[in-house]
């Protein structure tokens, strides 16, 4: 799966002086990765985030220490996972905790927005440890059924929004995870339902 971190981008970033500009423009255009997201990347260059152990709230909200020690509360761009209290809640955090597992230490975080309680929203990406390969959370938990793509927050995806719609659709003609049910509620209804009772 073709997903984009930008991450190849950091070192040209890295360069300074005016002659790099013209070849990093070039490297953004190249790359389809946005000028913003470029520049949002360039103040953590390749600078690690790592989960706090026993953090994973849900199938989309964990912790993490930043680079420089300080403890952040995540929440995973672009999908919106089953809660505890409704079906497949559990196995939903389940499966994040797994994929992150993977790779604990060294999460590539790239921050999309702040809420109004100074929650991150972020794409996450985990290395693999094989050269630039990395597992993209947002759309695993999409394409095996652990979580909604979340279309109206596609601004906070832009880069890989198409794809992730894609993996929902193929999910949803798979029958698997949140869409072996066809009554499932979504886990924005469901929180809606919750407020008002």
């Amino acid at each position: 799966m073709l997903f984009k971190s930008c991450q190849s981008l950091n070192f040209f970033q890295s360069l300074k002086g005016f002659k790099w500009k013209f070849f990093i423009a070039i490297a953004v255009i190249i790359s389809g990765c946005s000028g913003v997201q470029s520049e949002e990347l360039s103040l953590s260059k390749n600078q690690y985030y790592e989960l706090k152990e026993g953090s994973v709230y849900d199938g989309d909200t964990f912790r993490v220490f930043s680079p420089n020690g300080e403890e952040l509360k995540l929440r995973v761009a672009c999908i919106d996972a089953p809660e505890k209290k409704q079906a497949l809640g559990i196995e939903s955090r389940d499966y994040l905790r797994s994929l992150l597992a993977k790779n604990p230490n060294k999460l590539i975080v790239v921050e999309k927005e702040r809420e109004g309680y100074g929650r991150m929203v972020a794409e996450i990406f985990v290395p693999t440890g094989k050269g630039d390969e990395e597992i993209p959370i947002s759309g695993m938990m999409i394409k095996d059924g652990m979580a909604y793509y979340y279309a109206q927050y596609s601004k906070n995806c832009s880069d890989n929004a198409e794809r992730y719609a894609q993996l929902e659709k193929e999910a949803q003609q798979s029958r698997i995870g949140v869409w072996k049910n066809p009554n499932s509620v979504k886990p924005s209804e469901f929180r809606k339902r919750a407020r008002k009772k």
